[in-house]
């Protein structure tokens, strides 16, 4: 791989400022909730982190809608809005099932809501670094 051109420097800076500025909000609180009941379980079971998947798919449409929507075929658009709603709705039934008791929660909760989470933040990164690139081109 070649040298990084100084547009994808601003590029992967700015994209790694956003995901921290989405994720380390909810990452401080699971933390601190973690600490205060003593249970190092919560760090990973939490439901707050279906509530970060919320956010990523909630900002990448924000940032593809701004930057990118115009630049690309229509039925793209489509596919993409209709994967990021239905990964935003996966999330959302995630959040209420894990809303019962968090020590009891089925192994498939947790591994679907990292899974989602996952995704959305890897949709994130190619969606959203996708689009901070095009703006930059300006």
């Amino acid at each position: 791989m070649g040298k990084l051109t100084p547009r994808m420097r601003r590029t992967l800076l700015r994209l790694t400022a956003e995901y921290i500025i989405i994720t380390l909000p909810i990452a401080i609180y699971v933390t601190l909730e973690a600490i205060s009941d003593a249970s190092g379980a919560f760090l990973y079971r939490s439901p707050e982190w279906s509530i970060a998947t919320v956010f990523l798919i909630v900002q990448t449409i924000r940032m593809y809608l701004e930057e990118m929507h115009g630049s690309v075929g229509r039925s793209f658009s489509y596919i993409l809005m209709l994967l990021l709603t239905v990964i935003t709705l996966a999330a959302g039934v995630n959040i209420y099932v894990s809303l019962s008791d968090i020590q009891k929660q089925a192994t498939a909760t947790v591994a679907v809501k990292w899974g989602l989470f996952v995704i959305a933040s890897l949709l994130f990164i190619y969606i959203a670094g996708a689009a901070i690139y095009e703006a930059d081109r300006s």
